[in-house]
């Protein structure tokens, strides 16, 4: 079947393929309550940790006035109000946008928080399934939505805003969805919206830009010779200028100071990422996204790493990618969703081959950027199968095995979710994520909130400035992480109020530094004091309060 005919297929068969309009309505509402069901439970685990609430605390500032903007220089001024354009070199604000009216309404909480995020990933499921739905059948967008709304790494990483995720997903959809509408129908109003979603989605997050390329490279590799006919001249202009337009911010911030996001981009890998050419990073991405589908790169309780088993969607994907190289071969085998099932498989391995290239992105946190097109690519494989089998099986048979690997799936999913949320609760999250962050904040707060209070291992400035609504004065350090030097700690070792909060050695982002900071406070002639410890759920100590006084 050529191109031209396989998209005219794809157009019709969104009205002729489920007669009924309620049921995949009703199959949506079903997905998104089962995401709920899993997401919303216990809000305050794991504890909120700094990257989640590093865009939460300027939406504080954005209110209240009075803290440092993390890119500082970045602001511009807003009904009188100071708000920051950038989050970091390459991480845009718009999730702190989106957060003022939220911190304004509820404050800062577990609750607050993480209802919002949720509440994007719950509406990035809605758009992806429309999405879907334009290129599939109603039956196959719906499995493939919902083993996307069931894989615990998009819950979790949605929960926590782990990358960031949330809106990630949700700009990722709406550009997926409007693209897709003007592929099929060439009206110019969705390709605008669409560049203008992928525009915005590279402002948040920089890294956005591998699934621009995975996009675009999927579409032409997928279908070259539609895409001669769809990719015009106008169309590009048009595309561009949207695009442009939503990368605005980014682009501002970097011709007046310097090019910083690029200087970011070939600067030295995230510390701890592992070494190697290409291949072997490319290797490491295909495992991280199979840990990722498995369920195992949720690494925020470890215990609860060993509550399940892998389940089936790896393989699926192994089983559905030798399908489409197989059907490459041999044209008389491509089903009607064929080409559906090259693009996603294209458009997956091009995410993971610049997420390869790319230093520092590595872990399931970058990797995450190729959802939904496995989910979409296991969903096609499951189909044409069984509509290669229903004809020589017969319908009764093919749909009751279909029923059984789909639903053994399914329940897999729910179960690997559900299990990892009840062995949450027996340690609260670990290290950065542990809920002892809360315990730490009240005590803060009952003893003096006035005092400085000395972050000496990465991972408490935002949460306890978000916790306490920003009463607490939290001092982050950076050259004191980076380099050891102490002139930051210098003023503070002479009040005597200051208080020093820092991880135990097991957990800690710097493991020299406690040493260092003795080291300094003996240099001043003083004595540091354990004051306070704080332990996770299961008794062991996570976090340490310390007080420096003159020696006894």
């Amino acid at each position: 079947m050529n191109e031209a005919a396989t998209i005219e297929r794809i157009v019709v068969c969104r009205a002729t393929c489920w007669h009924s309009t309620s049921a995949p309505l009703l199959g949506v509402a079903l997905i998104i309550g089962a995401f709920a069901g899993l997401a919303l439970q216990n809000l305050q685990l794991p504890g909120l940790y700094n990257d989640e609430m590093i865009q939460v605390v300027p939406a504080l500032n954005v209110i209240h006035g009075g803290m440092p903007s993390p890119v500082s220089g970045t602001e511009i001024s807003l009904f009188h109000h100071a708000v920051p354009i950038m989050t970091m070199d390459y991480i845009g604000s718009l999730k702190t946008l989106l957060f003022v009216p939220v911190v304004a309404l509820a404050g800062v909480s577990p609750e607050s928080v993480r209802v919002t995020t949720l509440s994007i990933g719950a509406t990035s499921l809605v758009v992806t399934f429309a999405f879907f739905r334009r290129m599939v059948p109603a039956p196959v967008a719906l499995l493939a939505a919902a083993l996307l709304a069931t894989d615990l790494s998009f819950i979790y990483y949605v929960r926590v805003d782990y990358g960031p995720t949330a809106l990630m997903m949700l700009l990722k959809a709406v550009a997926l969805w409007r693209l897709a509408a003007w592929w099929q129908e060439a009206r110019v109003r969705d390709l605008a919206v669409g560049a203008l979603a992928l525009g915005l989605g590279v402002y948040n997050k920089v890294d956005f830009l591998w699934i621009v390329g995975a996009l675009g490279g999927a579409v032409c590799l997928a279908a070259p010779r539609a895409a001669r006919s769809r990719i015009t001249m106008p169309a590009c202009c048009i595309g561009f200028a949207c695009f442009m337009l939503g990368t605005a911010p980014l682009t501002y911030f970097n011709l007046r100071s310097g090019m910083p996001t690029l200087a970011a981009a070939l600067g030295p890998a995230t510390a701890g990422g592992p070494p190697g050419d290409f291949v072997e990073q490319l290797a490491g991405r295909i495992v991280d996204l199979g840990q990722l589908v498995d369920g195992y790169a949720v690494g925020i309780c470890d215990r609860c790493l060993e509550s399940h088993g892998h389940n089936e969607l790896a393989l699926i994907l192994i089983f559905s990618s030798a399908l489409i190289a197989i059907a490459g071969m041999f044209p008389k085998l491509r089903g009607p969703h064929w080409r559906v099932s090259l693009f996603a498989l294209i458009a997956t391995a091009l995410v993971l081959a610049a997420a390869a290239a790319t230093r520092g992105g590595y872990g399931g946190h970058h990797v995450i950027l190729a959802y939904p097109f496995p989910q979409l690519l296991a969903a096609c494989g499951v189909y044409s199968v069984f509509q290669w089998l229903r004809p020589r099986l017969g319908s009764w048979i093919t749909r009751t095995a279909a029923a059984l690997v789909i639903g053994a799936t399914l329940l897999q999913n729910l179960a690997t979710a559900n299990g990892y949320i009840s062995l949450l609760s027996s340690t609260g999250g670990t290290g950065n994520f542990s809920d002892a962050i809360y315990a730490l904040d009240s005590y803060l707060q009952r003893q003096d909130p006035s005092a400085p209070v000395v972050d000496l291992d990465w991972g408490f400035y935002y949460p306890l400035v978000g916790l306490s609504q920003g009463s607490l004065h939290v001092v982050e350090p950076w050259n004191w992480y980076m380099a050891g030097s102490t002139a930051e700690l210098k003023p503070f070792l002479a009040d005597p109020s200051a208080r020093y909060v820092a991880h135990v050695s097991s957990w800690a982002n710097f493991p020299r530094g406690i040493e260092r900071f003795t080291d300094a406070v003996a240099a001043a002639g003083l004595q540091a004091v354990l004051e306070e410890q704080f332990t996770m759920r299961d008794g062991a100590p996570v976090i340490d309060v310390y007080r420096v006084r003159e020696p006894l």
